[in-house]
């Protein structure tokens, strides 16, 4: 009977009808030959490998005493016991083996009885239906249970294991992969599921929901046991529309009286899809295959015409998310063609049909009924059927591991992080959530990813010091770590964090919290509320229970309200309280690890006020309980800590890491690299990596034009040695000193970060211009038409004070936000969570692209700007006078042009004549015209507050009316 694989399109198991040797059982212990009841060996040549299961193996056998009876018994060629573990019912053992040669199709060998008498049977088997364990770690390990389901047709191992190879990552890869951060031993019990749904010649008439029965029924033993361990689902095309039936079936369904359902239901914390037709897959070539035979209706069920099956499955699914909202989901599609079947002119199918896409990256991405965020799938660059085998080494591969080990990690984390004081977890509930989403806001990884983490080789002393030492063994410490601007003490304190969250004890045994003041910024990234509302998020993602009475607090702000569409507002007062109050609730359990960067970047009176509320803290907070530590870096001035901290001093202790930096970036010229330049620029960094970053470009770009090691050297020399007079010197040196003071106006003041296609308009608008069109500014001269074009310009106009960074822009149906490096944002919210997180209204995703936006290369180059450099440019103001009332006229200036350069662009024609042709600017044409209309979106939301910030600073405004061709009821319903 011919059987066909979807998983492997079509591979056909061929099997050959042999001679069943019976023998008469004379005594219970047979002969060797007598032990099997029944015999067959396959066709298959010698030089193909197949894998059959064992189950029944006695719980006190290992894995030489079982190859040893099967060589003895079975008299295969070769055979090769690869793994033995514990069926889920606890009572035996159940073996994988490897055969080479003629191998046991089908067998059944009797045993000796047990102590109680009961006799023992061996069964071997191909076919693997039910549940098989592949591993299991010893019961004091054991923290997961992984369930694996193959697709359509596929063979519950076979599906899983690499092409014309023996390597079954399940088994062979996963169980070394998934291991506990603490001992570094396996954790993860891996477990496949099988199930007959082929396609050719079937005489099966289950359906989907059948099929789900049957694989929850599986799972009862499991269910049933005392500690159910956190689960984590794989499904393989059909396999994952089982997964999706079974849970929405649990969902669904009242609770029967054990409750091992619902139960079981909790306990999934990661679902994995790999090719899953959410939506419906190409089935064509199955309707051929299945012709009329009982199974067509299940065929035609996954088509992708209007399935009301899936439809339906997808809307019950969704209810269960609701339900069991701490599920991680992740899809995984293909991006290759797979053959497909053709019956050929003797009726046998072959696999060299038509290729086809069989399952589209939409319909493998849409588990949900919204659209899938981009965070949650990744293209795999195989076929249907290959999708899930990889080889050892396989850089596909790395992709799964990685997010299993992910889903893992979250599955396993310590149950105290959510208990209360009675020790009863606290869920993260719809409130919670709720309140999650409202403390959080885009920007607050950003500073942290943006980061550079540290070069090979460098940071390492840090362990070593006597401060630091002394200070992470204390029971209660306050770590400072000072330097001059631009001396690394952002990257050191990333690698402290990083060190810390790779060290599984600490990291299992303690809250990490971080936040990295950023002045370049946005508003919340360089205040104390942004400050409070970080350090609260992370504190109440990873501990909930420590944290309720914030969560009652806006339950009752939320019971007064009684409206749906007022967002909170959060008041630094208010947080300040709720941070301190869980303090102690906080270190009753775990240890507390803060670390905050940049302290002097939120301004003199915050950072003072911020260490005097942590170092009180440190003294009133009960000494009983887990640890607390908190690092601080900062400038030397304005903030001098406390007589009992630790203190380190960046540039007495970086001249190493300086000199590895700078040999590592001149290697690339051997001219210089084997010169005393290396040497030279270290030493006259004096301990400023900014110093030396810069000096070591200067010098690259005097050897790639080919200057004499003299010629280098003299410049090197010639170089200032503080930063604020290297900065003016290469502000003396710029060409094009106005349009570099309105570059640098934008990079100091704009209310966000902008990009590099709102800086090309930003730049060529003139408000003083008689021009009314964008056309008649795309025609000058100045106007650059190109990102890649504005980013060489850029360069060129900062002298290299200037960088392009990446955001990803995720528009919404009613807004847009900005997230900045995503790949790092790995304490990553729930996967709804992340699709609502920084949504007023309904989340829906409308778009996704990246940006480049532009930004100082370091802060002391913007307070450079801000307190000398724009008087410098300025030729109106002039370089001589420096006092602070010239400098606060510069700021005010720069906000009196930006605010005039938005609002003329709002007043260009085509804007105003496209607003005109709208009666009301509905969200998606606003959507529409921020893509037009680069500039639009930002001029729009600032103009308003860089009048404000000009008006502050004595510039008069009355000329504002003026460009907005008031009244202007077009430019208001912007």
């Amino acid at each position: 009977m011919a059987s066909f694989d979807i998983t492997q399109f079509g591979l056909l198991a061929v099997v050959a009808v042999v001679t069943v040797v019976a023998f008469a059982a004379a005594h219970r212990w047979l002969s060797s030959a007598s032990k099997l009841t029944a015999l067959a060996t396959s066709t298959k040549s010698a030089t193909n490998h197949s894998t059959c299961r064992i189950r029944g193996v006695p719980i006190d056998w290992d894995i030489p005493r079982l190859q040893s009876y099967l060589a003895e018994h079975v008299g295969a060629a070769s055979i090769d016991v690869i793994s033995l573990a514990a069926e889920i019912d606890g009572r035996s053992l159940t073996g994988t083996a490897t055969y080479s040669g003629h191998h046991p199709q089908q067998a059944s060998l009797e045993l000796s009885p047990d102590q109680t008498g009961r006799r023992q049977y061996l069964t071997i088997d191909h076919d693997f239906l039910g549940i098989t364990t592949l591993y299991a770690p010893p019961r004091a390990d054991h923290e997961l249970d992984v369930i694996s389901v193959s697709g359509l047709g596929g063979h519950a191992f076979g599906s899983f294991k690499e092409r014309n190879g023996a390597h079954m990552w399940l088994r062979d890869s996963l169980p070394n992969d998934l291991t506990d951060r603490d001992s570094e031993r396996p954790m993860a019990r891996i477990m496949v599921y099988g199930h007959d749904s082929r396609v050719a010649e079937s005489n099966s008439m289950q359906d989907l929901e059948d099929m789900s029965i049957s694989f929850r029924e599986s799972l009862l033993p499991l269910m049933g046991t005392p500690t159910l361990k956190p689960v984590i689902l794989i499904g393989h095309s059909l396999g994952g529309l089982i997964v999706k039936q079974a849970l929405a079936s649990i969902s669904a369904s009242p609770s029967e009286p054990s409750g091992a359902y619902k139960r079981f239901a909790r306990a999934i914390h990661g679902i994995i899809f790999f090719g899953v037709p959410h939506d419906g897959m190409e089935i064509n070539s199955l309707r051929k295959m299945a012709g009329n035979m009982l199974n067509r209706s299940l065929i035609e069920s996954l088509g992708r015409e209007n399935s009301s099956v899936l439809a339906n499955l997808r809307r019950h699914f969704n209810k269960m998310l609701d339900e069991f909202s701490d599920t991680d989901i992740f899809s995984f599609y293909e991006t290759e063609m797979s053959n497909t079947p053709r019956q050929d002119a003797n009726k046998k199918w072959t696999m060299d049909g038509q290729r086809a896409i069989l399952v589209s990256k939409s319909s493998a991405t849409r588990f949900r009924a919204s659209e899938c965020d981009p965070l949650e799938a990744c293209a795999i660059a195989r076929s249907h059927s290959d999708i899930v085998k990889f080889c050892r080494h396989d850089n596909e591969y790395d992709k799964v591991r990685e997010r299993l080990r992910i889903f893992a990690q979250r599955a396993v984390i310590p149950k105290c992080l959510r208990q209360n004081d009675d020790g009863v977890t606290v869920p993260i509930d719809p409130l919670t959530k709720e309140c999650l989403r409202l403390l959080a806001f885009p920007e607050m990884d950003y500073r942290l990813n943006d980061i550079d983490t540290a070069a090979n080789d460098t940071c390492g002393w840090l362990r070593e010091h006597a401060a630091y030492e002394q200070w992470s063994s204390a029971h209660r410490g306050l770590l400072w770590i000072k330097g001059k601007p631009g001396s690394g003490k952002s990257t050191l304190l990333r690698y402290i964090l990083d060190h810390y969250k790779a060290n599984p004890v600490i990291r299992n045994g303690a809250a990490l919290v971080s936040f990295f003041f950023h002045g370049r910024g946005t508003e919340l990234q360089k205040t104390l509320l942004g400050f409070f509302r970080s350090v609260l998020h992370q504190i109440l993602r990873q501990i909930p229970a420590a944290l309720q009475d914030m969560v009652a607090a806006f339950k009752n702000w939320k019971d007064l309200v009684k409206n749906e569409a007022e967002t909170k507002r959060w008041h630094e007062k208010e947080l300040r309280g709720f941070l301190k109050g869980s303090l102690s609730k906080i270190l009753k359990r775990r240890s507390l690890w803060l670390f905050v960067d940049a302290l002097d970047e939120s301004g003199k009176e915050n950072a003072i006020e911020l260490v005097k509320d942590f170092e009180s803290l440190l003294r009133e907070v009960p000494s009983a309980g887990g640890q607390f530590h908190i690092c601080f870096t900062c400038r030397h001035y304005p903030i001098v800590g406390g007589d009992r901290a630790f203190n380190i001093y960046l540039e007495d202790e970086n001249a190493d890491d300086i000199s590895t930096y700078v040999r590592a970036h001149l290697s690339q010229s051997s001219y210089m690299a084997g010169s005393t330049i290396p040497i030279m620029i270290t030493e006259r960094a004096n301990g400023v990596f900014m110093w030396a970053r810069l000096v070591v470009q200067k010098a690259l770009e005097l050897d790639n034009d080919g200057h004499s090691l003299a010629t280098i050297k003299n410049s090197i020399e010639s170089i200032p040695p503080e930063l604020d007079e290297v900065y003016a010197r290469l502000v003396e040196d710029m060409d094009d000193k106005e349009v570099s003071l309105k570059l640098f106006q934008w990079i100091c003041f704009a209310t966000r970060p902008i990009s590099l296609d709102e800086m090309r308009w930003a730049l060529v608008v003139d408000f003083g211009s008689s021009r009314r069109t964008l056309q008649q500014y795309q025609d000058r001269a100045e106007y650059i038409p190109d990102n890649e074009r504005m980013e060489k310009r850029l360069k060129v106009l900062s002298r290299g004070l200037a960088e392009v960074s990446r955001r990803t822009l995720i528009q919404y149906l009613y807004r847009t936000e900005y997230v900045y490096d995503n790949e790092l944002t790995e304490k990553r919210l729930e996967v709804q969570e992340r699709c609502d997180m920084f949504s007023d209204g309904p989340a829906t995703v409308v778009d996704t692209s990246e940006e480049r936006i532009i930004q100082f290369i370091h802060q002391s180059a913007r307070d450079f700007f801000i307190n000398k450099g724009l008087l410098a440019l300025d030729s109106n103001m002039g370089w001589g006078s420096s006092s602070a009332i010239t400098a606060n006229r510069a700021v005010g200036m720069a906000h009196f042009g930006l605010a005039r350069t938005c609002v003329r662009y709002l007043a260009m024609e085509e804007i105003s004549q496209t607003t005109a042709r709208n009666s009301e600017i509905t969200a998606a044409n606003r959507i529409a015209l921020t893509k037009k209309f680069h500039l639009l979106a930002y001029a729009t939301v600032s103009w308003v507050t860089h009048v404000k910030e000009s008006e502050a600073r004595g510039i008069p405004q009355d000329d504002i009316l003026e460009y907005f061709l008031w009244p202007s009821e077009c430019l208001l319903q912007l």
